[in-house]
């Protein structure tokens, strides 16, 4: 039977595996980086520490005789002129920093590809998990009208122009006029800083779109969104999201959905086609 090793961040992907894997008889076994569990967890199954650490990372996940390696959950990114590194994190920080840019996917990418090497399988989350993906169009009754369509195709330009940029996956649009790019605040820190740059009346709603980067690694950081992002959205007087079908998680998908509806947030699917940008 196979092993799972999961670099767990914040959030609640890591308890949904832990579940899932409890559920169906998988080993799991987590190592959190910068970042404690959120739910119970027998101790010997996990061990907290930094991204520097690789080398007690691999070590855990040698001596647990983990056979997958799956990322899941929100790492914030380090600062590199005062990591705490390990021998192996040592020579992971030179590959990273050999990069011109120094995004995420820049940096998970290299963190992934750098434990593949040690002869570990890389799973992307939705490989492990069922059913969290969306379908395409609407997922819930709230609907717009056509007018949104142009905006929806406008994030989708966006976010694939500057993913060369490695910049975050993630902008609100309104009306033909981008409100907020994801830059390293994270996705829930501009949506809260929208909040006066919305206009209210508008015929054209303002919304969420938040999509995979093009050219990511879809093992690492693939767009995930919850309850916090939906009272986010409410609370910044944003009326929608689009996210990727294919390519984006819905944490508990059917009680967002409903959660969404309740507060007259429509929850839309796209399957973009970035070979036209």
């Amino acid at each position: 039977m196979k092993k799972i090793g999961i670099i767990a961040g914040r959030g609640n992907l890591p308890k949904l595996i832990y579940r899932h894997c409890k559920e169906n008889n998988i080993g799991c076994y987590f190592v959190f980086i910068d970042a404690t569990p959120n739910f119970n967890i027998e101790s010997d199954l996990f061990i907290e520490t930094s991204i520097g650490k690789v080398g007690k990372v691999l070590s855990f996940f040698k001596k647990c005789q983990v056979t997958d390696v799956i990322l899941a959950g929100g790492v914030t990114k380090p600062n590199f002129s005062n990591v705490s590194i390990d021998f192996k994190g040592f020579i992971l920080l030179g590959k990273i920093l050999k990069n011109r840019l120094l995004g995420d996917n820049v940096l998970l990418t290299n963190v992934l590809k750098y434990i593949e090497g040690h002869g570990y399988n890389i799973l992307a989350v939705d490989e492990l998990l069922p059913n969290m993906h969306l379908k395409e169009g609407f997922n819930n009754k709230i609907k717009f009208n056509e007018k949104v369509e142009s905006d929806i195709e406008l994030g989708i330009k966006v976010i694939a122009d500057l993913s060369k940029f490695d910049i975050g996956q993630s902008i609100v649009v309104q009306g033909g006029r981008v409100i907020a790019i994801e830059a390293a605040e994270g996705t829930d820190q501009m949506i809260k800083r929208c909040k006066g740059y919305i206009e209210k009346d508008s015929k054209y709603p303002a919304f969420l779109v938040k999509l995979i980067k093009k050219n990511q690694d879809r093992r690492a950081d693939l767009p995930t969104i919850g309850s916090k992002t939906i009272s986010n959205i409410v609370e910044s007087g944003l009326s929608g999201i689009v996210l990727d079908v294919n390519n984006s998680l819905v944490i508990e998908k059917e009680n967002i959905c409903d959660y969404a509806e309740k507060n007259n947030v429509f929850i839309y699917g796209v399957i973009p086609s970035y070979e036209d940008f």
